[in-house]
């Protein structure tokens, strides 16, 4: 939730201002020359470019990161392919003899900067700024400023003296400029890009509070305008080439742009472009490494940027970095091999550098950061919303040049179903193979029949009597280790499957401890091959209950709770809620319409009131995905027991998805008939429902 927050003031004590004290003031906005500790060095274009192709490999990962990172590949190339180091201005900007003008950029070279920085932008989960005329202004008085005395410097007139011929207000927006923008500066050419990328990496001894970059993803951020220019006389002893990128601030409106609990990563939270990392940094060499030691930068900073209205980050925090593909685990610390944790808050009466308290760690010089690598970063003691906070978040190091593929996840188990079932020669039936896990990648399936002669199996699981017989279908996974069989019988007459069983009973009664009772129920449909049926019950009721499977009796030696359970001979049918419970004080008993038995209540059961009659509308229409729950009209309106299951003729066509409630969609075009059995299994009703 964004939370309005008013302007923010602080109390300014022991101050003294015209014989006044403790007065209230109004944050100061910071300015980027007070928030970078060191000047980026100049230098020569690195040893790395940001686009040099790094090994391609073929990588498999979990099918719901292949979308995101092949957008950031395509971001990338497209933004890293239209880089361009000359050619840069339409208008050249001039300063000598008086002239001093800012020129005018090739459109596609600023955009081309502006769009690199947005895609760092949104990598690190913040919001896009645009290219603006004003900020261009702005910042390239800072370029030709340092281009005319020849010096990279946030404070151009501490360091230098103003140009003879160059006009005061020019001379003083420069200075201004240098000190609110980014700057950079090169022996040789660069692109507007390089810069960034060197803006974005931060490296040098003296910035361990990563202003530069913080500046670039800063909160406060509303637009964006670039600068650059070089001396009038190239000398390739000292830097010639001056740049500048100015991001406008609007501190007072971060509020009203993001929520509290905006938080910033670099690396970027999720997934990292492996070729932004440590980009450009010079002191990444063997002659740092070797010669000075105490400059070498294996790693890039990795910094986590806590909006400052909503994180509180104390000096005391922890932050460790596990490489989740390895396990190792390690925690950061400044060290004498280039470790390094740093806690960046606002200096007293001031906002924060763009809107943050940051949590800044390098790992150190033997740390290694592989290609594709899962990392995970945890950060213990913060603060949120006055409540101890543990921020955690992951990134993998992805290659710009890698194929990414999903991984594959096996089948564990296959289920078929029906088990069993009977066939007339001629006739077909689907045999349906459920997968395990739901995530299995690889789903291809292969079917054979181990008599074809008697029926046969096509690659969809159809199984197509051919002679009378018996013959076993399996379905097996693509490395035919998992499998899974059904048991086919065929023969001359056509068979029809049992596809619902259901108690029927005429009495109530009393029942005693091993007092024998008839069992009886309906088979549904009435036109099943087999009208067969068998009761049972579970193992641990087993030792004390006694079924006669030819009279179709139960009795019990044991007073207490039973479920006795019904089949079908065909196999096609076993139910899952028909069942008897029994209890064991006195000799009161009857038989609910649910099917369950009480055996042993004293007191004698209310007389039960059954059911006469059911209906359902006779038609309905439906569109294909529209749902709808049936109501039945069951007479008398007092009956006992209301429950009722429903049943599909085609489920492809109408899919009741709950038996018991009557709820049915649409799921193509066509008729199907929905039946509805009351629970005594005593009636029927049914309703033509046609699927437009």
């Amino acid at each position: 939730m964004k939370k309005k927050m008013g302007l923010f003031f602080v109390l300014v004590s022991s101050l003294l201002l015209g014989g006044t004290t403790g007065v209230a003031q109004e944050l100061r906005e910071p300015v980027l020359a007070d928030n970078v500790e060191d000047l980026l060095a100049p230098e020569v274009t690195s040893r790395i470019s940001a686009f040099q192709s790094v090994r391609s490999d073929l990588v498999y990962v979990p099918a719901t990161e292949i979308e995101e990172i092949q957008y950031i590949q395509k971001e990338y190339a497209r933004i890293k392919q239209n880089i361009q180091t000359s050619n840069k201005f339409a208008t050249l900007p001039v300063l000598s003899n008086g002239q001093y003008s800012l020129g005018n950029f090739n459109q596609s070279i600023e955009q081309s900067a502006a769009e690199q920085i947005n895609f760092y932008r949104t990598l690190a989960g913040v919001q896009k700024t645009p290219l603006v005329a004003d900020s261009f202004e702005f910042t390239q008085h800072a370029s030709i400023g340092m281009a005319a005395i020849k010096k990279q410097s946030h404070t151009l007139d501490v360091v230098a003296e103003k140009p003879a011929d160059m006009p005061e207000a020019f001379w003083k927006t420069a200075n201004e400029a240098s000190r609110e923008s980014n700057i950079h500066s090169a022996y040789k050419e660069a692109s507007l890009n390089h810069h960034q990328d060197v803006f974005l990496v931060d490296w040098g001894t003296g910035n361990k509070s990563v202003g530069h970059r913080a500046d670039i993803l800063g909160l406060a951020s509303v637009d964006i305008g670039f600068g650059y220019a070089w001396a009038n006389e190239i000398n390739p002893s000292v830097p010639s080439y001056f740049t500048s990128t100015y991001l406008k601030k609007d501190y007072k409106g971060i509020s009203t742009r993001y929520e509290e609990e905006q938080v910033a990563h670099w690396p970027s939270k999720d997934f990292f472009p492996y070729e932004l990392y440590n980009v450009e940094n010079p002191y990444n060499t063997s002659y740092y490494k070797n010669s000075l030691p105490e400059k070498y930068e294996q790693n890039m900073r990795w910094s986590v940027h806590f909006n400052e209205l909503g994180y509180e980050v104390p000096d005391q925090i922890t932050a460790t970095l596990t490489n989740l593909t390895t396990g190792k685990t390690e925690q950061m610390q400044n060290d004498s091999l280039g470790g390094e944790l740093t806690v960046v808050r606002a200096k007293p009466g001031y906002y924060a550098q763009g809107g943050y308290a940051t949590v800044v760690f390098r790992p150190n010089n033997q740390y290694i950061v592989n290609k594709n690598d899962l990392y995970k970063v945890e950060i213990t003691g913060l603060k949120k919303a006055g409540q101890p906070y543990v921020h955690t978040y992951t990134t993998r190091f992805i290659g710009m040049n890698d194929e990414y593929k999903a991984e594959e996840i096996p089948i564990s188990e296959l289920k078929l179903s029906p088990k069993t079932a009977k066939l007339t020669v001629g006739k077909s039936q689907s045999l349906k193979a459920e997968i395990s896990p739901e995530t299995a990648t690889n789903r291809t399936l292969s079917w054979s029949s181990n008599k074809p002669s008697v029926a046969t199996v096509d690659e969809k699981g159809t199984v197509t009597g051919k002679t009378q017989g018996e013959c076993v279908i399996t379905v097996k996974d693509s490395t035919g280790k998992v499998s899974d069989s059904a048991v086919i019988t065929v023969g001359n007459e056509e068979t029809i499957l049992v596809e619902r069983v259901l108690p029927l009973y005429d009495y109530y009664k009393n029942i005693d401890i091993n007092e024998e009772i008839f069992l009886n129920a309906i088979v549904y449909p009435k036109e099943a091959s087999n009208q067969g049926y068998s009761f049972f019950v579970s193992e641990k009721d087993e030792p004390y209950v006694t079924i006669d499977p030819v009279k179709k009796t139960f009795k019990a030696s044991k007073a207490g709770p039973y479920n006795v359970y019904v089949k079908s001979d065909d196999g096609n049918y076993v139910s899952q809620h028909v069942g008897f419970l029994m209890f064991n004080v006195g000799t009161g008993y009857y038989v609910e319409d649910n099917f369950f038995m009480y055996l042993g209540d004293p007191i004698k059961p209310e007389d039960r009131i059954r059911v006469e009659s059911v209906s359902l509308p006779e038609k309905l229409t439906l569109s294909i995905d529209e749902g709808i729950t049936l109501q039945p009209t069951i007479m008398p309106e007092n009956a006992s027991n209301k429950s009722c299951h429903f049943d599909s003729s085609d489920s492809s066509i109408v899919e009741v998805t709950h038996s018991e409630d009557g709820e049915l969609v649409a799921r193509k075009k066509g008729t199907a008939t929905i039946t509805v059995y009351t629970n005594n299994g005593a009636l029927v009703a049914t309703s033509e429902v046609t699927v437009k």
